[in-house]
Protein backbone atom coordinates (compact mmCIF):
# COMPACT_ATOMS: atom_id res chain seq x y z
CA UNK A 1 0.00 0.00 0.00
CA UNK A 2 1.42 3.37 -1.01
CA UNK A 3 1.86 6.22 1.48
CA UNK A 4 0.17 9.57 0.81
CA UNK A 5 1.47 11.96 -1.87
CA UNK A 6 3.28 14.15 0.68
CA UNK A 7 5.27 11.20 2.03
CA UNK A 8 6.01 9.98 -1.48
CA UNK A 9 7.27 13.43 -2.45
CA UNK A 10 9.63 13.51 0.54
CA UNK A 11 10.87 10.02 -0.29
CA UNK A 12 11.66 10.94 -3.89
CA UNK A 13 13.38 14.15 -2.82
CA UNK A 14 15.55 12.25 -0.34
CA UNK A 15 16.28 9.60 -2.96
CA UNK A 16 17.62 11.97 -5.60
CA UNK A 17 19.57 13.98 -3.03
CA UNK A 18 21.32 10.75 -2.03
CA UNK A 19 22.50 10.31 -5.63
CA UNK A 20 24.89 13.25 -5.26
CA UNK A 21 25.45 13.04 -1.49
CA UNK A 22 26.26 9.41 -0.51
CA UNK A 23 25.87 10.11 3.23
CA UNK A 24 22.11 10.56 2.63
CA UNK A 25 21.61 6.97 1.44
CA UNK A 26 21.28 5.80 5.04
CA UNK A 27 18.39 8.23 5.64
CA UNK A 28 16.73 7.21 2.37
CA UNK A 29 17.01 3.51 3.18
CA UNK A 30 15.59 4.20 6.65
CA UNK A 31 12.56 5.95 5.14
CA UNK A 32 11.92 3.18 2.61
CA UNK A 33 12.27 0.51 5.30
CA UNK A 34 9.95 2.36 7.68
CA UNK A 35 7.17 2.61 5.07
CA UNK A 36 7.49 -1.13 4.40
CA UNK A 37 7.64 -2.11 8.10
CA UNK A 38 11.17 -3.41 7.63
CA UNK A 39 13.84 -3.39 10.35
CA UNK A 40 16.92 -2.92 8.13
CA UNK A 41 17.90 -2.22 4.53
CA UNK A 42 20.94 -2.38 2.27
CA UNK A 43 22.17 -1.68 -1.25
CA UNK A 44 24.04 -4.76 -2.45
CA UNK A 45 26.43 -5.11 -5.40
CA UNK A 46 27.38 -8.49 -6.88
CA UNK A 47 29.94 -9.42 -9.52
CA UNK A 48 30.52 -13.15 -9.69
CA UNK A 49 33.28 -12.90 -12.29
CA UNK A 50 35.54 -10.88 -9.98
CA UNK A 51 34.13 -12.22 -6.69
CA UNK A 52 33.20 -8.66 -5.77
CA UNK A 53 30.20 -8.74 -3.42
CA UNK A 54 29.74 -5.68 -1.29
CA UNK A 55 27.24 -3.75 0.79
CA UNK A 56 27.43 -0.33 -0.83
CA UNK A 57 25.10 1.42 1.66
CA UNK A 58 22.99 0.20 4.56
CA UNK A 59 20.69 1.12 7.41
CA UNK A 60 20.57 -0.83 10.70
CA UNK A 61 22.89 -3.56 9.43
CA UNK A 62 25.64 -4.51 11.88
CA UNK A 63 29.01 -3.32 10.45
CA UNK A 64 30.58 -6.61 11.53
CA UNK A 65 27.88 -8.44 9.59
CA UNK A 66 28.69 -6.32 6.54
CA UNK A 67 32.38 -7.19 6.86
CA UNK A 68 31.67 -10.92 7.26
CA UNK A 69 29.29 -10.91 4.29
CA UNK A 70 31.87 -9.31 1.99
CA UNK A 71 34.61 -11.62 3.25
CA UNK A 72 32.79 -14.96 3.27
CA UNK A 73 29.02 -15.27 3.46
CA UNK A 74 28.28 -13.83 0.01
CA UNK A 75 29.23 -17.27 -1.35
CA UNK A 76 26.43 -18.84 0.73
CA UNK A 77 23.81 -16.15 0.00
CA UNK A 78 21.00 -18.35 -1.28
CA UNK A 79 18.88 -15.29 -2.08
CA UNK A 80 21.56 -13.80 -4.35
CA UNK A 81 22.23 -17.15 -6.02
CA UNK A 82 18.54 -17.69 -6.77
CA UNK A 83 18.07 -14.04 -7.74
CA UNK A 84 20.81 -14.34 -10.35
CA UNK A 85 18.61 -16.85 -12.21
CA UNK A 86 15.65 -14.45 -12.46
CA UNK A 87 15.21 -13.69 -16.14
CA UNK A 88 13.73 -10.21 -15.81
CA UNK A 89 16.02 -7.21 -15.99
CA UNK A 90 13.67 -5.35 -13.66
CA UNK A 91 12.27 -7.38 -10.79
CA UNK A 92 10.63 -6.71 -7.42
CA UNK A 93 9.78 -9.63 -5.17
CA UNK A 94 10.02 -11.31 -1.78
CA UNK A 95 12.63 -13.70 -0.45
CA UNK A 96 9.94 -16.40 -0.27
CA UNK A 97 9.61 -16.22 -4.06
CA UNK A 98 13.29 -17.17 -4.26
CA UNK A 99 13.49 -19.62 -1.38
CA UNK A 100 10.93 -20.81 1.19
CA UNK A 101 11.65 -19.96 4.81
CA UNK A 102 11.69 -23.68 5.62
CA UNK A 103 14.55 -24.16 3.13
CA UNK A 104 16.32 -21.00 4.28
CA UNK A 105 16.12 -21.92 7.98
CA UNK A 106 17.91 -25.18 7.29
CA UNK A 107 20.80 -23.50 5.49
CA UNK A 108 24.21 -22.54 6.84
CA UNK A 109 23.64 -19.01 5.51
CA UNK A 110 20.70 -18.52 7.86
CA UNK A 111 21.97 -20.36 10.93
CA UNK A 112 25.52 -18.98 10.86
CA UNK A 113 24.85 -15.50 9.51
CA UNK A 114 21.32 -14.13 9.06
CA UNK A 115 20.08 -15.31 12.44
CA UNK A 116 22.76 -13.29 14.25
CA UNK A 117 21.53 -10.20 12.37
CA UNK A 118 17.87 -10.95 13.22
CA UNK A 119 17.02 -11.31 9.51
CA UNK A 120 14.57 -13.96 8.35
CA UNK A 121 12.59 -12.35 5.54
CA UNK A 122 13.44 -9.92 2.75
CA UNK A 123 12.02 -8.01 -0.18
CA UNK A 124 14.21 -7.09 -3.14
CA UNK A 125 14.24 -4.63 -6.02
CA UNK A 126 16.70 -5.37 -8.84
CA UNK A 127 18.29 -2.02 -9.72
CA UNK A 128 20.95 -2.76 -12.32
CA UNK A 129 21.93 -5.86 -14.24
CA UNK A 130 24.71 -6.06 -16.81
CA UNK A 131 27.52 -8.31 -17.87
CA UNK A 132 29.52 -6.95 -14.95
CA UNK A 133 26.99 -8.04 -12.31
CA UNK A 134 23.98 -6.61 -10.57
CA UNK A 135 22.89 -4.15 -7.90
CA UNK A 136 20.00 -4.87 -5.58
CA UNK A 137 18.03 -3.02 -2.90
CA UNK A 138 17.10 -5.30 -0.03
CA UNK A 139 14.80 -4.57 2.93
CA UNK A 140 14.65 -7.05 5.82
CA UNK A 141 12.54 -8.28 8.71
CA UNK A 142 13.19 -10.55 11.65
CA UNK A 143 11.21 -13.76 12.27
CA UNK A 144 8.75 -12.04 14.62
CA UNK A 145 7.70 -9.44 12.00
CA UNK A 146 6.64 -12.09 9.49
CA UNK A 147 7.19 -12.39 5.75
CA UNK A 148 6.61 -9.59 3.26
CA UNK A 149 3.35 -9.85 1.36
CA UNK A 150 2.51 -8.63 -2.12
CA UNK A 151 0.85 -5.48 -0.76
CA UNK A 152 4.12 -4.60 1.02
CA UNK A 153 5.81 -4.43 -2.39
CA UNK A 154 3.63 -1.61 -3.74
CA UNK A 155 6.08 1.03 -2.52
CA UNK A 156 9.10 -0.83 -3.92
CA UNK A 157 7.36 -1.20 -7.27
CA UNK A 158 6.63 2.52 -7.34
CA UNK A 159 10.11 3.51 -6.20
CA UNK A 160 12.08 0.94 -8.21
CA UNK A 161 12.57 3.04 -11.39
CA UNK A 162 13.47 6.09 -9.29
CA UNK A 163 15.89 4.12 -7.10
CA UNK A 164 17.38 2.61 -10.26
CA UNK A 165 17.92 6.06 -11.78
CA UNK A 166 19.27 7.57 -8.56
CA UNK A 167 21.63 4.66 -7.96
CA UNK A 168 22.94 4.88 -11.54
CA UNK A 169 23.62 8.59 -10.97
CA UNK A 170 25.29 7.74 -7.66
CA UNK A 171 27.67 5.29 -9.35
CA UNK A 172 28.55 7.77 -12.10
CA UNK A 173 29.18 10.58 -9.63
CA UNK A 174 31.31 8.27 -7.48
CA UNK A 175 33.35 7.33 -10.57
CA UNK A 176 33.86 10.98 -11.50
CA UNK A 177 34.95 11.86 -7.96
CA UNK A 178 37.38 8.95 -8.00
CA UNK A 179 38.71 10.10 -11.37
CA UNK A 180 39.12 13.62 -10.01
CA UNK A 181 41.12 12.38 -7.01
CA UNK A 182 43.28 10.19 -9.26
CA UNK A 183 43.98 13.04 -11.67
CA UNK A 184 44.84 15.42 -8.83
CA UNK A 185 47.34 12.90 -7.46
CA UNK A 186 48.91 12.46 -10.90
CA UNK A 187 49.18 16.22 -11.46
CA UNK A 188 50.84 16.68 -8.09
CA UNK A 189 53.74 14.53 -9.31
CA UNK A 190 54.67 17.15 -11.91
CA UNK A 191 57.25 19.86 -11.34
CA UNK A 192 55.46 22.26 -13.67
CA UNK A 193 52.42 24.12 -12.47
CA UNK A 194 49.14 22.92 -13.98
CA UNK A 195 45.88 24.86 -13.73
CA UNK A 196 42.60 23.44 -15.06
CA UNK A 197 40.10 26.08 -16.23
CA UNK A 198 36.34 25.54 -16.62
CA UNK A 199 33.98 26.82 -19.31
CA UNK A 200 33.28 29.90 -17.17
CA UNK A 201 37.04 30.72 -17.10
CA UNK A 202 37.18 29.92 -13.37
CA UNK A 203 39.79 27.64 -11.85
CA UNK A 204 38.57 24.05 -11.43
CA UNK A 205 41.74 22.51 -10.04
CA UNK A 206 45.46 23.19 -9.74
CA UNK A 207 48.33 20.98 -8.73
CA UNK A 208 50.70 21.62 -5.84
CA UNK A 209 53.36 23.19 -8.02
CA UNK A 210 50.85 25.76 -9.31
CA UNK A 211 49.56 26.42 -5.79
CA UNK A 212 53.11 27.10 -4.61
CA UNK A 213 53.78 29.54 -7.48
CA UNK A 214 50.48 31.39 -7.07
CA UNK A 215 50.90 31.59 -3.30
CA UNK A 216 53.89 33.90 -3.89
CA UNK A 217 51.57 36.41 -5.65
CA UNK A 218 54.46 37.46 -7.83
CA UNK A 219 53.36 38.02 -11.42
CA UNK A 220 50.54 35.47 -11.52
CA UNK A 221 47.58 35.31 -9.13
CA UNK A 222 44.42 33.26 -8.61
CA UNK A 223 41.18 35.22 -8.24
CA UNK A 224 37.52 34.30 -7.87
CA UNK A 225 37.11 35.14 -11.56
CA UNK A 226 40.03 32.95 -12.67
CA UNK A 227 43.74 33.18 -13.43
CA UNK A 228 45.13 36.72 -13.73
CA UNK A 229 48.49 38.49 -14.20
CA UNK A 230 49.46 41.45 -12.04
CA UNK A 231 50.47 43.54 -15.04
CA UNK A 232 47.22 44.65 -16.78
CA UNK A 233 48.46 44.18 -20.35
CA UNK A 234 49.68 40.65 -19.59
CA UNK A 235 46.45 39.85 -17.74
CA UNK A 236 44.40 40.99 -20.72
CA UNK A 237 46.45 38.81 -23.05
CA UNK A 238 46.08 35.84 -20.67
CA UNK A 239 42.28 36.24 -20.56
CA UNK A 240 42.14 36.35 -24.37
CA UNK A 241 44.17 33.15 -24.68
CA UNK A 242 42.04 31.34 -22.09
CA UNK A 243 38.84 32.49 -23.77
CA UNK A 244 40.17 31.38 -27.15
CA UNK A 245 41.12 27.95 -25.78
CA UNK A 246 37.65 27.61 -24.24
CA UNK A 247 36.05 28.41 -27.59
CA UNK A 248 38.24 25.81 -29.28
CA UNK A 249 37.09 23.21 -26.74
CA UNK A 250 33.47 24.13 -27.46
CA UNK A 251 34.12 23.73 -31.19
CA UNK A 252 33.50 27.38 -32.05
CA UNK A 253 37.05 28.34 -32.98
CA UNK A 254 39.76 26.85 -35.19
CA UNK A 255 42.81 28.51 -33.64
CA UNK A 256 45.26 26.65 -31.43
CA UNK A 257 46.30 27.57 -27.91
CA UNK A 258 49.08 30.01 -27.17
CA UNK A 259 52.14 30.97 -25.14
CA UNK A 260 52.67 33.87 -22.78
CA UNK A 261 55.39 35.17 -20.47
CA UNK A 262 54.30 36.63 -17.12
CA UNK A 263 56.70 39.14 -15.58
CA UNK A 264 57.73 38.81 -11.93
CA UNK A 265 59.32 41.15 -9.42
CA UNK A 266 61.83 38.44 -8.55
CA UNK A 267 63.33 35.92 -10.93
CA UNK A 268 62.81 35.35 -14.64
CA UNK A 269 59.36 35.55 -16.20
CA UNK A 270 57.01 32.61 -15.81
CA UNK A 271 56.35 30.75 -19.06
CA UNK A 272 52.71 29.82 -19.70
CA UNK A 273 51.30 27.45 -22.30
CA UNK A 274 47.51 27.64 -22.70
CA UNK A 275 45.92 24.59 -24.35
CA UNK A 276 42.28 23.68 -25.11
CA UNK A 277 40.69 20.43 -23.94
CA UNK A 278 37.47 18.86 -25.19
CA UNK A 279 35.44 19.17 -22.00
CA UNK A 280 36.88 16.32 -19.94
CA UNK A 281 34.40 15.73 -17.05
CA UNK A 282 36.68 16.14 -14.06
CA UNK A 283 33.83 16.51 -11.58
CA UNK A 284 30.12 15.82 -11.61
CA UNK A 285 29.20 19.44 -12.27
CA UNK A 286 32.24 21.14 -13.77
CA UNK A 287 34.22 19.90 -16.77
CA UNK A 288 37.45 21.69 -17.54
CA UNK A 289 37.99 23.19 -20.97
CA UNK A 290 41.48 24.69 -20.77
CA UNK A 291 44.83 23.64 -19.29
CA UNK A 292 47.44 26.22 -18.34
CA UNK A 293 50.97 24.83 -17.93
CA UNK A 294 53.27 27.07 -15.89
CA UNK A 295 57.04 26.72 -16.11
CA UNK A 296 59.38 28.51 -13.73
CA UNK A 297 62.81 28.83 -15.45
CA UNK A 298 64.41 29.45 -12.06
CA UNK A 299 63.36 26.03 -10.81
CA UNK A 300 66.01 23.35 -10.98
CA UNK A 301 65.02 20.32 -13.01
CA UNK A 302 66.11 17.32 -11.00
CA UNK A 303 65.12 13.70 -11.58
CA UNK A 304 63.27 11.62 -9.04
CA UNK A 305 65.50 9.99 -6.46
CA UNK A 306 63.60 6.69 -6.69
CA UNK A 307 63.67 6.80 -10.51
CA UNK A 308 67.48 6.91 -10.50
CA UNK A 309 67.64 3.88 -8.26
CA UNK A 310 65.02 1.95 -10.22
CA UNK A 311 66.25 2.80 -13.75
CA UNK A 312 70.00 2.47 -13.22
CA UNK A 313 70.47 0.53 -9.99
CA UNK A 314 72.25 3.40 -8.25
CA UNK A 315 72.88 3.11 -4.54
CA UNK A 316 71.28 5.66 -2.24
CA UNK A 317 74.58 7.57 -1.98
CA UNK A 318 75.13 7.48 -5.76
CA UNK A 319 71.60 8.77 -6.42
CA UNK A 320 72.26 11.75 -4.12
CA UNK A 321 75.52 12.51 -5.91
CA UNK A 322 73.87 12.21 -9.34
CA UNK A 323 71.14 14.68 -8.37
CA UNK A 324 73.69 17.18 -7.08
CA UNK A 325 75.65 16.83 -10.33
CA UNK A 326 72.47 17.46 -12.29
CA UNK A 327 71.97 20.67 -10.33
CA UNK A 328 75.34 21.95 -11.54
CA UNK A 329 77.41 21.32 -8.41
CA UNK A 330 81.13 20.65 -8.73
CA UNK A 331 82.78 17.57 -7.22
CA UNK A 332 84.27 19.79 -4.48
CA UNK A 333 80.83 21.26 -3.71
CA UNK A 334 79.34 17.78 -3.49
CA UNK A 335 82.16 16.64 -1.21
CA UNK A 336 81.51 19.54 1.19
CA UNK A 337 77.73 19.17 0.98
CA UNK A 338 77.70 15.46 1.78
CA UNK A 339 80.62 15.53 4.19
CA UNK A 340 82.64 12.89 2.37
CA UNK A 341 86.13 12.92 0.87
CA UNK A 342 86.86 13.99 -2.68
CA UNK A 343 88.12 10.51 -3.52
CA UNK A 344 84.83 9.00 -2.34
CA UNK A 345 82.86 11.35 -4.59
CA UNK A 346 85.16 10.56 -7.56
CA UNK A 347 84.66 6.83 -6.96
CA UNK A 348 80.88 7.29 -6.80
CA UNK A 349 80.86 9.39 -9.99
CA UNK A 350 82.84 6.69 -11.81
CA UNK A 351 80.29 4.10 -10.67
CA UNK A 352 77.44 6.38 -11.79
CA UNK A 353 79.00 6.75 -15.25
CA UNK A 354 79.35 2.99 -15.52
CA UNK A 355 75.75 2.27 -14.50
CA UNK A 356 74.23 5.01 -16.69
CA UNK A 357 76.38 4.33 -19.74
CA UNK A 358 77.87 7.85 -19.78
CA UNK A 359 81.52 8.88 -19.91
CA UNK A 360 81.40 12.64 -19.21
CA UNK A 361 79.54 14.89 -16.79
CA UNK A 362 77.83 16.73 -19.66
CA UNK A 363 76.41 13.43 -20.95
CA UNK A 364 75.20 12.53 -17.47
CA UNK A 365 73.50 15.92 -17.03
CA UNK A 366 71.70 15.53 -20.38
CA UNK A 367 70.51 12.09 -19.31
CA UNK A 368 69.29 13.40 -15.96
CA UNK A 369 67.40 16.21 -17.69
CA UNK A 370 65.46 13.63 -19.73
CA UNK A 371 64.18 11.76 -16.69
CA UNK A 372 60.83 12.34 -14.93
CA UNK A 373 61.22 15.37 -12.64
CA UNK A 374 60.33 15.65 -9.00
CA UNK A 375 59.62 18.53 -6.67
CA UNK A 376 62.18 17.16 -4.22
CA UNK A 377 65.72 15.93 -4.57
CA UNK A 378 66.39 13.25 -1.99
CA UNK A 379 64.40 11.45 0.67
Amino acid sequence: MLPDSSALSKLLESLYEAASEPALWELTLKQVAAHCNATSAALLMHNSDSDLHSVARNWQVDPEGTRLYQKHYWSQDIWALRGATVAQREWVGTSEQLCSFAELSGSEYYNDFLQSLDIAHAAFALLLRSGEGESVLGIYRGPSEGAFEDADLDLLRFLAPHIRRAFTLHLKITELKSRSIGMAAALDMLDSGVVLIGADAKIVLMNRAAEALLAKQDGLIATAAGLRAQIPSESERLEILIRSATNISAGSCLNSGGWLCISRRQGPSLQLQISPVRGFPLTSNNAFRTIVFITDPAQNHCPRYDALRAFFGLTAAEARVAILLGQGNSLRDISHSLGVSGNTVKSQVASIHGKTGTSRQSQLVRLLMSLPPSGHTTP
